[in-house]
């Protein structure tokens, strides 16, 4: 049996969308492509209201792009605590956008997104 590790706010900037398969994914600690492990779960949040959603490997949405190489955080990603960190569950928002009040991420053309998370990708 696997022990999941602890959830952390990500971008996911890319993925295959198959079983077992990857995602490129933007965290605190870097970029990286993790693989999926075959019983990840996919759960869909509205972190903006307290209801949940139906969520599948096919919803996961990609993360909108800020300025540059920023991406807004789009989920929590949850690893498990093996040497090859696979995502054990995705938790990701259907808006696109995680609401944690950190800092406030530009848009290329000026526009702005309300104090979301960003990461570089």
């Amino acid at each position: 049996m696997k022990v999941a590790g602890v959830g952390v706010d990500a971008a996911i900037i890319g993925t295959d969308r198959v079983v077992e398969g990857s995602a490129r994914v933007a965290h605190a600690g870097g970029v990286a492509t993790y693989s999926f492990d075959k019983d990840c779960v996919f759960v869909a949040i509205d972190d903006s209201e307290t209801a949940g959603a139906e969520g599948d490997i096919a919803g996961i949405p990609l993360a909108e792009k800020c300025v540059g190489t920023n991406y807004i955080a789009n989920a929590i990603v949850v690893f498990d605590n093996t040497s090859d960190h696979k995502i054990v569950a995705v938790f990701y928002d259907v808006d696109n956008m995680l609401d944690r009040a950190t800092a406030p991420c530009h848009t290329d053309d000026g526009g702005s997104y309300d104090e979301h998370i960003h990461f570089a990708g």
